[in-house]
């Protein structure tokens, strides 16, 4: 059950702002989302981790960091069903595509080398969840609707699971 709010983590996380700069050169706490704003970058988060899961399942060859994704598939598809349920209650609409930002990053996981796709995959999920974690931290802390800052909560111990199995992948 916990890891299925990681994928709200994660979707937070992937948000244009949230790519900016790696969590660890930020020193200010990150702006309060509206319950608006947090569904639809924890949406878009949410379907770029899965589809960048999915291509990664496709082209690596490497056990350890395929059994990271299929765990990242799984806990975002059924986060998304909790989200998309919480938005709806709200009557919050939910995006129907990922911003451009977003396309490109899956273009570039595409476009990678076999040599670089488990390295850029790794790259890219430790430092959404390195941004996610403030996010939904603040989020479940002061969020403006309680079902939205419920879920955020109940995501931050899968969230700060997988933010460790990545740096742990990645430091390989």
């Amino acid at each position: 059950m916990t890891r299925v709010y990681i994928l709200l983590a994660v979707l937070l996380a992937l948000a244009p702002t949230a790519w900016a700069e790696p969590a660890s050169a930020r020193v200010a706490s990150p702006p309060l989302l509206n319950s608006q704003e947090f569904a639809e970058r924890a949406t878009a988060a949410s379907q770029f981790a899965i589809a960048a899961s999915e291509i990664l399942l496709k082209r690596s060859v490497d056990r350890k960091i395929r059994k990271f994704a299929e765990q990242i598939v799984e806990d975002y598809r059924t986060g998304t069903i909790y989200i998309s349920e919480a938005a709806a209650a709200s009557n919050i609409r939910l995006p129907d595509r990922l911003p451009s930002d977003l396309q490109q990053r899956l273009a570039m996981l595409e476009n990678a080398s076999p040599n670089d796709i488990d390295t850029l995959f790794m790259r890219e999920l430790s430092q959404m969840h390195g941004d996610a974690i403030p996010l939904f931290t603040a989020y479940a802390e002061s969020g403006d609707n309680r079902s939205l800052r419920f879920l955020a909560g109940r995501a931050l111990p899968t969230l700060r699971e997988h933010y460790a199995s990545s740096l742990q992948l990645a430091a390989r």
